[in-house]
């Protein structure tokens, strides 16, 4: 049996409160005895809801029958930049209950549909971020309290709930919101007697320091201060399609949120594709199928939902498609009742990679799972939580390249089983103790340290990890040193874990591996001869080129010597089309490298 360790890192300078978050929807933990599912955000006193002035300050109004004015985000220019600015309007701050902004003003009209529109902030991830929770009612509640009226009793006051570290904290704020000509200024609803969207902004701005400090934030940002899940973001147009549908795949079933997006360099405004989808809009991926046409043989499909409907996919696989009337009507009605929820629609995976550029995974603990029941038809996850402290000189030990000092960092020691038909698929996070500030500060970020972690696979009879093992083996996977309040790329631990491969193979798993997927790289299938010859050209000419801080990587520039090593001479124009083909960020990975010698090997025997 061998164990997994998930190890928290920090330069050696940092001394703050961490936390480390697990989630699995397998697994056993070492040295505690843990409920099935009732520790997520729950250890130490965590996933509380702080305690507010709420009830204490609208009792107070309603005695004194006044309105509520917040000495804390005063209505002026204080709470719309850090530093006094002129705006290019002239701003007057005016409540719903005012003749000029609404007639009969309500917090939310009952609609059923939650419908934003953005103002001149621009904060397109935030209305995303809000939209995807619409998903899961119970945790929009959450955020957003519905006991909220502008009835009798009404004076000034709302309050909205935000995540903060493992706790969810109430912001209270009163009802004067920006106007210019009578109009709001930021995000709003389409209904102008529905207030709900500008009181959360506001709440959200006083959050961060005001309206500026929300400038510059992001959509991962956001669906972690209003879900309290554990968050990883991919680009998706750098990644292959195998593993985007991988990560699909794996998560859909699960009680994971998975949000997409396509974002276009310098510009912050939704832009209406050719096909219909808008850009800076957060679409919710809701599920996967598969269908088999006779021209086009088996087609993976991804079902998306557009918030508010708008920005819809027409192109193929839409309902008027050709794509579309292909199909079997036993098929089309499949698919058509698994529509549930207005502003769907089927996309080819094909088109959805191609499109698409970001994707974020909102990973919702056990917790949330039993009180949300749209997530009850999905899998849960099992988590853990643990803090800790980084103490410099004592603990804070550096990245696996500090290899005195890596060993004295927190360790967490998870068994990943290896029985049973199903895979273990297992996120760490790991969080440092953040007071928000504004999202492009340099300031707030000084504040911050850099974080990250590394996984080793140990045997079970070594009890903790010793300066000896770490400069012995090398680890699993590393996350980049980031100064961020989380870690933000969590990409190769995931990749690992959520391939079905070991990251370590002899000739007959490689053999594997090349046959499941030989097609996308190779003219024809490999052989075992060829795979055993590969590893041990593998271990004699790539390890001899690694870099010391690679760990399972060499230069670019070291593809010729490489080669060299296994006996090739290439050309100038064959080697740039190789390093062109395998390698990123002038880095070669052992397995790139493998690929392109069964590349050069199969055709040479072709030509």
């Amino acid at each position: 049996m061998k164990l997994t360790f998930v190890r928290g890192t920090a330069r050696n300078e940092c001394n703050e409160d961490t936390k480390a978050a697990l989630a699995s929807d397998s697994i056993h933990s070492q040295g505690a005895i843990l409920t099935w599912m009732a520790l997520y955000w729950t250890l130490e006193k965590g996933g509380g809801v702080r305690s507010s002035q709420y009830s204490v300050l609208k009792r107070l109004c309603r005695e004194r029958k006044v309105l509520y004015e917040d000495p804390d985000f005063p209505a002026n220019a204080r709470a719309l930049y850090r530093e006094k600015r002129p705006h290019l309007h002239p701003i007057i701050w005016k409540r719903p209950t005012e003749q000029e902004l609404s007639a009969s003003p309500e917090f939310m009209n009952g609609s059923g549909r939650l419908e934003l529109e953005l103002g001149d902030l621009g904060d397109p991830w935030l209305m995303g971020a809000v939209a995807t929770l619409t998903l899961t009612p119970r945790l929009l509640e959450r955020v957003i309290p519905p006991d909220q009226a502008f009835d009798h009793t009404y004076c000034g006051l709302f309050r909205f709930r935000i995540w903060h570290f493992g706790d969810w904290v109430e912001v209270v704020v009163d009802d004067r919101l920006p106007t210019y000509k009578g109009r709001l200024v930021h995000l709003h609803s389409p209904d102008p007697n529905e207030f709900w969207p500008s009181l959360l902004e506001k709440a959200y701005a006083k959050f961060y320091g005001s309206y500026e400090g929300l400038l510059g934030g992001s959509t991962t940002q956001a669906l972690q201060d209003l879900t309290g899940g554990i968050v990883q973001s991919f680009p998706l147009a750098a990644r292959d399609k195998f593993l985007a549908y991988q990560v699909l795949n794996s998560a859909v079933p699960r009680s994971t949120l998975l949000v997409v997006s396509i974002s276009v360099e310098k510009e912050r405004r939704p832009l209406r594709l050719r096909h219909g989808l808008l850009t800076q809009q957060a679409y919710s991926v809701t599920g996967l199928a598969r269908v088999r046409t006779g021209h086009l043989g088996e087609v993976p499909l991804v079902r998306l939902r557009s918030p508010g409907g708008k920005g819809e996919w027409t192109g193929p696989w839409s309902p008027n498609s050709w794509e579309w009337d292909s199909l079997s009507d036993r098929d089309k009605e499949l698919l058509a009742g698994r529509v549930r929820n207005d502003g769907e629609f089927w996309m080819s995976f094909e088109d959805f990679s191609r499109t698409f550029t970001h994707l974020d995974l909102v990973h919702i603990g056990p917790d949330d799972w039993m009180t949300e029941p749209a997530l009850h038809s999905k899998r849960p996850w099992r988590a853990v939580l643990a803090r800790r402290r980084w103490r410099a000189g004592y603990n804070a030990g550096g990245g696996p390249t500090f290899i005195d000092t890596t060993a004295t960092n927190p360790q967490f020691r998870v068994q990943i089983p290896r029985s049973g038909l199903s895979k273990c698929h297992v996120v760490v996070s790991v969080t440092q103790h953040y007071v928000p500030g504004p999202n492009d500060s340099h300031a707030h970020q000084r504040k911050l340290n850099a974080i990250g972690f590394a996984v080793y696979e140990v045997p079970s009879s070594l009890p903790r990890l010793t300066a000896h093992f770490c400069a012995e083996q090398r680890p699993l996977d590393v996350t980049a040193h980031s100064v961020a309040r989380e870690t933000p790329d969590a990409r190769l631990l995931l990749h690992k874990l959520l391939t079905k491969y070991p990251a370590e193979v002899d000739a007959s798993q490689l053999l594997k591996i090349l046959k499941a997927h030989w097609k996308t790289f190779l003219p024809e299938k490999p052989s075992l001869e060829l795979c055993k010859s590969l590893i041990m050209l593998r271990d004699a000419a790539f390890l001899k080129h690694e870099s010391p801080r690679g760990y399972g990587k060499a230069s670019s520039y070291q593809l010729r010597p490489l080669l060299w090593e296994a006996g090739l001479t290439v050309s100038n124009k064959v080697l740039e089309c190789l390093v062109l083909r395998f390698s990123r960020d002038r880095s070669l990975t052992s397995q790139a490298f493998i690929m392109a010698m069964v590349r050069l090997h199969l055709a040479h025997g072709t030509y």
